[in-house]
């Protein structure tokens, strides 16, 4: 007997510029485009950069990171795959991107994520009541991190339109602890660079005591 029911796709995907659901996690892709080829000769590598706000803690969450094809990117029930990553002008004006519905492993997933070249949000939806973490180092090197230099802000305003004095900085190892007025964030642990993702930091969030 023919089954009419209609299959759910392996992917979603996600045209830049809008938002698509995973579990409990909203991602958008903030822009797709051609990147530089990793060595004369080869092929260009497309990648994006998205935002997946989620609920960690009890805490409101947004991770800013950069993508490509292959990354993983921690959501609701787990790690996801970047299944492709379309540049504009290709399949869709727009570009886009693509991620496995499947979950490929659940450890850690539940910890809000700082990654190089990424931001992480905590607070919010009201950005008035949010603060923005950066990884300005990681030490000695993204290959074999055991600590990170961090700088932290209030979202309201651009780091470039915010006064000096609120603008901080420190270094944690893994067991560290950031607190800022809203929240703490525990250091879980810190990984390095891999053809996966680039040097990240993971933690545990809890509302400021």
């Amino acid at each position: 007997m023919k089954d009419d029911a209609q299959a759910i796709p392996s992917d979603l995907d996600i045209v830049q510029g809008t938002v698509g659901m995973v579990g409990d996690a909203r991602i958008g892709v903030r822009s797709v485009a051609i990147g530089s080829p990793a060595f004369q000769g080869a092929p260009a590598v497309a990648s994006a950069v998205v935002v997946i706000a989620r609920t960690i803690g009890g805490v409101n969450t947004e991770t800013t990171l950069p993508v490509r094809e292959g990354a993983s990117l921690p959501l609701g029930d787990g790690w996801h795959h970047v299944t492709r990553v379309v540049p504009p002008g290709v399949s869709d004006n727009r570009g886009s991107v693509a991620i496995a519905r499947e979950a490929i492993d659940a450890d850690g997933h539940a910890m809000a994520v700082l990654v190089a070249d990424g931001s992480l949000r905590i607070g919010g939806p009201d950005i008035g009541n949010a603060f923005e973490v950066t990884a300005l180092a990681f030490r000695p090197d993204a290959r074999a991190p055991a600590s990170v230099d961090i700088e932290w802000r209030p979202s309201a305003y651009s780091r470039k339109d915010t006064a000096p004095e609120r603008i901080r900085t420190q270094s944690l190892a893994a067991g560290q602890t950031l607190v800022l007025p809203n929240a703490q964030l525990r250091v879980a642990r810190i990984e390095a660079d891999t053809p996966q993702h680039a040097a990240r930091m993971l933690f545990d969030v809890a509302p400021a005591r």
